[in-house]
């Protein structure tokens, strides 16, 4: 005799029926919406401004670094960058650096943020929040900007080739560096030597002095040139 026929199994309908389970993707990340999307990124992007932020701090600390150096004319001479200075009305260069706090430039420092766009820094101080802006700093220097449109730079960043670039900073070649972009700081001709440091220690303190690069060398060809009109 054969075997009695169980009870019939049911049959599963796949994609059919509303009461059916989603079907599981394997490999598969659910989708993200644009705002969780755009709240990550920006959490990345402040998590990578954190993180160099910190290792700039401790890089400043171990090369015991200030980033404000008083530019002293006496040291100078007749120097012709100082009359150069002077023309572009930075003759503030030269005033004696009054009440400074080295605690309170370091605190300023290790919190800035810089909004480039609206050209404006912040950064906290103890409990004061502090906001710099560029007429704030000419109106603290007791100085009068450019009226609006005669300002050459940075509004019309230097145009330059390369090898005029060289040519113009030094008269030694070999004292640049293409692979790495640098130049010896002590191979600079006289006038740019200077200007070198005038540069470096106001305008561009995340830079080194010993061997300015190719961008700094722009920067100091502006500053060397009574036809730009800095502001």
């Amino acid at each position: 005799m054969g075997k009695k026929a169980g009870p019939a199994k049911a049959k599963r309908h796949i994609g059919v029926g509303p009461s059916q389970e989603p079907t599981k993707t394997l490999g598969k990340r659910p989708a993200i919406e644009p705002n969780e999307e755009e709240e990550r990124k920006k959490k990345q992007r402040e998590d990578e401004e954190r993180t160099e932020k910190e290792k700039w701090v401790a890089k400043m600390q171990k090369r015991v670094f200030t980033c404000e150096r008083q530019l002293n004319p006496k040291g100078l001479g007749t120097h012709p960058v100082i009359a150069a200075i002077r023309y572009h009305g930075l003759s503030f260069f030269f005033d004696n650096l009054g009440c400074y706090r080295r605690k309170m430039v370091k605190n300023f420092y290790e919190n800035m943020v810089v909004h480039r766009r609206e050209r404006v820094v912040v950064s906290q101080v103890g409990k004061v929040i502090v906001e710099v802006t560029p007429d704030s700093i000419a109106n603290y220097l007791h100085y009068e900007r450019p009226a609006d449109g005669t300002s050459t730079y940075p509004r019309n960043p230097l145009k330059m080739p390369p090898n005029e670039q060289v040519h113009t900073l030094t008269d030694a070649p070999d004292s640049f560096d293409p692979e790495s972009g640098r130049y010896i700081a002590g191979s600079l001709r006289a006038k740019y030597r200077t200007v070198n440091k005038l540069v470096h220690h106001n305008l561009s303190p995340f830079s080194l002095d010993k061997t300015p690069t190719s961008y700094d060398g722009k920067v100091m060809i502006v500053f060397g040139s009574e036809k730009e009109k800095v502001d």
